[in-house]
């Protein structure tokens, strides 16, 4: 469904995703990122749909489980992302954007924990509601 093809078009695609995650839904969001990531799964502009090179997928040698594949996906992140993380873990299971706001105006402040907070966000590894992350 989320590639809008028909299922005899992802057959190969979902058996193969099927088995490296173990049906497991968090798992198979991640790793469906990892392999767009990886280019391994793309949106070809010329067809209008989207491809994968399945063979390269079920050769791919990926994590095991959730906690490998988001450790590795937290460690191709930039410095600075990883660094607001930290802090935000740090803060506990949620805190305010008012916290960052005030740390990225020291002097010391060299890129922005709101603007890599917020990236985190998109990459699907924090949430935002209003203000607040979690």
């Amino acid at each position: 469904d989320a590639l809008h093809l028909a299922p005899g078009a992802v057959r190969s695609l979902a058996e193969a995703v099927l088995r490296k995650t173990g049906g497991n839904a968090f798992f198979t969001v991640q790793f469906l990122n990892s392999l767009c990531d990886d280019g391994f799964l793309n949106y070809s502009l010329t067809s209008r749909r989207w491809v994968c090179d399945i063979d390269q997928i079920r050769n791919k040698d990926i994590a095991d489980n959730v906690v490998q594949l988001m450790v590795t996906k937290l460690l191709r992140l930039a410095p600075e992302v990883q660094e607001a993380l930290k802090v935000a873990a740090a803060l506990g299971a949620q805190c305010q954007e008012l916290l960052f706001e005030i740390m990225d105006r020291s002097p010391d402040c060299v890129a922005s924990s709101l603007t890599s907070l917020d990236f985190a966000v998109t990459e699907g590894l924090m949430m935002k509601e209003d203000s607040l992350y979690r």
